[in-house]
């Protein structure tokens, strides 16, 4: 019994233990992480989680503060700290995991994970990151700055010989792969300690060798131009140009950019203002004349067949090439010129200026076209535009006197033809580019500002002119008080003493001949115009009466065509305002689709719809011929020929109205039909929009009319009344007409064609008046001017004389010009049918001309002393001045110096060891001497020195130690600039180290910061003699330690 009872009281126990087990069991707060648990190689066993939170904290602030070495090109070293990269621990969470490992489970789960680590430990990855951006700014701004680019070898040419300058490879850091490569280090490989990192080098090899250059030796094109009228400005600018191309040198498949070689255009890069082309003007700007530099060399570039890859002509013709032998170039207009070197062989371009004005282009390299190869090339002009008036800008804010006048531009239209020959027989012809150049009209800008009313009145009226000559004359009066000479009247005799009188009497005959000849040729012009009319009238009588059948219609409508394109030719050759042209042309070709469809509506069209819709597009003519009207009035006055925004809206109301006719049959509120339909009746009354259409066309010949009549520059008469009565006859023929009077429906009935007449009436009489300018008043003009000019025909016979004319006056043969004896000058330019001869006075400039000459060869002579006087006293001072630097130099290292020769002495009978010693110690005293010295001459000029500077003011100092056989290192922790004196504070304390210890001195580590310089040396000489007030050394474990404290750098700017 007793034993039964144990046994129960075992199972129950048994049973209690195995209900404990099977119990899930979690970790307490506070509990440790269990031995054995480790991240990466750091153990966490017996940490609670915060502890070992608190501990990686730690670690990872240690790591961050380490030291990286990162060696860039060069073997130059940049120090940085992982910190400075953004190195981060990127898995906290692994100490909560560590945490948990044994404490999760029931009781034999955990002592199963605790057994397990007593034979292998768990060891936890740390994962840890860099801030890209940080590390790339880093390898950019720190490591970057030793890259350099590969520099090609060069040519220069001296003395008619070519000299190979040698090229040198760049070297730069690969960015990309570095930062791979940094942070691959910092992230994986990294034992935490203090590290070097060879960075990723790319190298660039120079092109050109020695033998590649020296096929550099033939002559491939050469080209001159001439810039002796060029002013000072002008003449600088070109001459700089062309220094800052010559020597450059051109490997195979090299472009080149003319803007790039001379810009940018500034005083900076040696620009004086000159004129230069803008906008159809010459204005002044930085770098006016540079253009010839760029055709210059366009022309050599042609003359050695190389690609030409850009090439711009000027806005406006120049002179100092043929037409389409230019090449522009503009930073505002974005033109350049750029060619390739498409030859086997580098080539070299030199370019010189002469003393007398010549700019040359030389492009040598290797010839390898054909001995009889020859290349040439020919201008074509194919047409030219002349400047068929002048223009007058009123300046308010100038006084009044003051002219400032622009010579006119012809424009052109030219091509240029390569022409190659082989062995002196033409092979072929291509065209190598075309050009335009703009005509620019003759313009002056004349002041009027002046407080007497007469001489405002005065220049005005002169301006109104519109001839800048007899301007001119009127403005050098008024600024110098005088008269002004009066323009004779027409009729009013020259004095005897100046004009003979048979020479006065052929003139008078030939004038007279020439009115006769004029009045009679518009007589018969009037006369053939009212026998058309006529013609045609008897025809429509004719066609009523119903005889001739179906002819008299054909021919009068014939008659009416012939009439009005007529008409429209003879605008074409009177009316000079382009857009005034084109509106009186379009109102012809208007007129005529106007009788048009009148003829075909009444004398083919049958179909009662088509004749309606034929009718209906009557008022295409109807209502645009007004809007031409008022175009044609808003361009009187204007020299532009150009629409407004506004003028060009108005299109808006004639076109919305023709829009609404031929839409009528769905509205009728232009005509409304009997019937509802206009299928059911062809009765009709006006509706609201006709009217409309009416006042439309009646408010535009109104304006017309009255803008004409104010803007004519004609004086008031008679004539000018005709355009605004034939006006009022066109108004009250269209009042009668719809009034329905029986007498004018038959007599006056042909609407269309009474129209046309009255509006052709009206347009004609505004020419005949002046309203509308014409070239049909030249005879009037010659007669009223004071100018000598003269009409020739195409053989030169001179056909018309003004009255200033001479007798001797003759046409120049073309392009040329006659100078007389007594200065004046006869010149002529092609018109239509001949030529315009005209004579001024130029005696005055020549002797100008003559008296610079003199000033010019006088200012030459005083140029060549005072340069060879600037040359002596330049050559004087630079002797003065490297003789003053010599005894400052002197004066701070005499000692050095003397030293040097001291030891170099010592040299001439010591052993070989002691000649290593003696060396050792000369080698270190010219290292520091050459470096005091820049160090002196840069603490003159700056008061703060880069770490750059001071870098490499050590790194000198070590480079020397290192080649004496010491071994060295140095750490730099500077952050801003340093003092100058304090750089050099340093270097001399360097020296006086080198020199206590040069045979000795097996080591020497450097550490330079922003506020101390610390020196560990091993050595066997004794350094605390050179112990100072600002200077700390001690000895401890074998080591000598140096302190200095480095001051002044906390105002320093970086």
């Amino acid at each position: 019994m007793k034993k039964f009872k144990t046994m129960c009281l075992g199972l129950v126990v048994s049973f209690l233990c195995l209900t404990m087990m099977a119990q899930p069991v979690h970790a307490a707060e506070g509990d440790t992480i269990l031995a054995g648990v480790y991240a990466d190689d750091i153990s966490l066993g017996g940490m609670t989680a915060e502890e070992a939170k608190d501990m990686m904290d730690q670690k990872i602030a240690e790591w961050s503060g380490r030291q990286i070495t990162l060696i860039a090109v060069g073997g130059n070293e940049v120090q940085i700290t992982p910190a400075d990269v953004g190195f981060h621990w990127n898995n906290p969470e692994v100490i909560d995991e560590a945490a948990s490992i044994g404490q999760h489970g029931n009781i034999v789960q955990r002592y199963k994970v605790s057994k397990d680590l007593q034979h292998e430990n768990r060891v936890l990855p740390l994962k840890f990151s860099c801030d890209e951006e940080l590390l790339r700014l880093v390898l950019a701004d720190q490591c970057s700055v030793y890259n350099h680019e590969a520099s090609d070898a060069t040519l220069t040419r001296e003395n008619d010989a070519f000299i190979v300058n040698p090229g040198q490879n760049g070297e730069k850091v690969d960015e990309d792969a570095s930062l791979q490569l940094v942070e691959d280090y910092l992230c994986n490989g990294w034992d935490k300690e203090n590290g070097r990192i060879e960075l990723i080098v790319t190298v660039a090899e120079a092109r050109g060798t020695t033998e590649e250059l020296s096929k550099v030796k033939d002559v491939l094109g050469t080209f001159s131009t001439s810039f002796k009228t060029s002013g000072s400005g002008r003449s600088a600018n070109v001459r700089n140009g062309c220094a800052l191309i010559n020597g450059t040198t051109l490997y195979p498949g090299d472009e080149f950019s003319t803007y790039d070689a001379v810009s940018p255009f500034s005083e900076a890069n040696g620009y004086f203002l000159a004129g230069s082309y803008l906008n159809g003007q010459v204005v002044d700007s930085l770098g006016g004349g540079i253009c010839q530099v760029s055709t210059t060399l366009y022309n050599a570039v042609l003359l050695s067949e190389l690609e030409v890859t850009e090439r711009h002509n000027h806005s406006m013709i120049v002179t100092y090439v043929e037409p389409s032998a230019d090449a522009a170039i503009s930073e505002s207009a974005g033109k350049d010129f750029r060619f390739v070197n498409n030859t086997g062989a580098p080539i070299y371009i030199e370019g010189y200026t002469t003393e007398d004005k010549q700019l040359v282009f030389t492009i040598y390299g290797e010839e390898t076209r054909d001995p009889g190869h020859a290349v040439r090339y020919e201008s074509e002009v194919i047409s030219k535009t002349y400047p068929d008036t002048e223009v007058i800008y009123v300046n308010e804010g100038a006084p009044i006197g003051s002219v400032s006048v622009q010579s006119a531009h012809i424009g052109y239209k030219a091509n240029l033809w390569k022409v190659v020959t082989e062995n002196g027989t033409e092979v072929s012809r291509e065209m190598v580019n075309s050009s335009v150049y703009k005509m620019a009209p003759r313009a002056a800008t004349v002041g009027v500002a002046t407080s007497d009313p007469n001489a405002y009145n005065e220049i005005m009226a002169a301006i109104a002119t519109n001839n800048i000559d007899h301007v001119k004359n009127v403005a050098a009066a008024l600024a110098t008080g005088t008269a002004p000479a009066e323009q004779p009247a027409a009729g009013e005799a020259a004095p005897a003493a100046e004009q003979p009188a048979d020479v006065r009497f052929v003139q008078d005959g030939e004038r007279e001949g020439f009115a006769v000849k004029r009045n009679t040729k518009q007589l018969f012009s009037m006369i053939f115009v009212f026998a058309v009319i006529a013609a045609t009238y008897s025809c429509r009588m004719l066609a009523k009466f119903d005889i001739g059948g179906v002819y008299p219609s054909y021919i009068r409508a014939a008659l009416y065509l012939l009439l009005f394109s007529l008409w429209g030719f003879s605008i074409d050759r009177r009316i000079i305002h382009k857009q005034t042209q084109h509106c009186l042309r379009l109102t012809a070709l208007l007129m005529l689709i106007w009788l048009i469809l009148r003829t075909l509506k009444y004398e083919f069209v049958t179909d009662t719809t088509a004749a309606r819709y034929i009718w209906y597009l009557y008022y295409l003519p109807m209502l645009f011929i007004p809007l031409l009207s008022v175009y044609i009035a808003l361009s009187l006055g204007r020299y532009d020929n150009r629409l407004t925004g506004k003028s060009v809206a108005m299109a808006i109301i004639p076109t919305l109205l023709f829009a609404a006719v031929m839409t009528n049959d769905l509205h009728q509120q232009m005509f409304a039909f009997g019937g509802g339909s206009p299928e059911f009746s062809e009765e009709y009354s006006y509706r609201p929009l006709y009217f409309v259409c009416l006042g439309w066309m009646i408010a535009c010949m109104a304006f017309s009319l009255v803008r004409l009549f104010k803007k004519s520059r004609v004086a008031g008469g008679k004539k000018r009344m005709v355009p605004l009565i034939m006006g009022c006859v066109a108004v009250l023929y269209s009042v009668l007409y719809l009034s329905g009077i029986p007498a004018v429906r038959w007599w006056l009935g042909d609407m269309n064609v009474t129209f046309c007449l009255l509006y052709a009436s009206i347009y004609e009489s505004c020419i005949r008046c002046r309203m509308i300018q014409s070239n049909t008043g030249y005879i009037e003009l010659f007669e009223a001017t004071t100018l000598s000019a003269c009409i020739a025909d195409n053989e030169g016979n001179i056909v018309l004389r003004s009255r200033a004319a001479g007798d001797d006056m003759v046409c120049p043969p073309k392009g040329q010009k006659i100078i007389r004896p007594d200065g004046m000058r006869i010149s002529s330019a092609r018109i239509s049918g001949g030529y315009a001869v005209w004579m001024d006075n130029v005696r005055p400039l020549t002797e100008l001309r003559e008296k610079l000459s003199e000033n010019k060869a006088e200012m030459e002579k005083n140029k060549k002393k005072l340069q060879d006087a600037y040359l002596v006293r330049k050559k004087l001072h630079e002797l003065t001045e490297k003789n003053r630097i010599y005894d400052e130099l002197e004066a701070r290292n005499g000692k050095q110096t003397a030293r040097m020769r001291q030891l170099l002495g010592q040299c001439e009978n010591a052993s070989p060891a002691e000649t290593k010693s003696l060396l050792k110690r000369i080698f270190l005293l010219g290292t520091y001497v050459k470096r005091s010295a820049n160090l002196y001459f840069l603490s003159r000029e700056y008061e703060f020195l880069p770490q750059q500077e001071l870098r490499l003011t050590v790194d000198e100092a070590v480079r020397a130690l290192t080649a004496c056989g010491t071994e060295c290192g140095v750490i730099y922790r500077t952050t801003k600039p340093m003092r100058s004196d304090e750089v050099v504070r340093i270097f001399g304390l360097l020296k006086i180290v080198a020199e206590a210890t040069v045979d000795d001195l097996r080591s020497l580590f450097i550490s330079v910061s922003d506020s101390e310089m610390a020196l560990s040396a091993e050595c066997e000489s004794d350094l605390s003699r050179i112990a100072t007030d600002e200077v700390t050394v001690c000895f401890e474990d074998g080591l000598w330690l140096i302190r200095t404290r480095i001051g002044g750098g906390e105002n320093a700017q970086a």
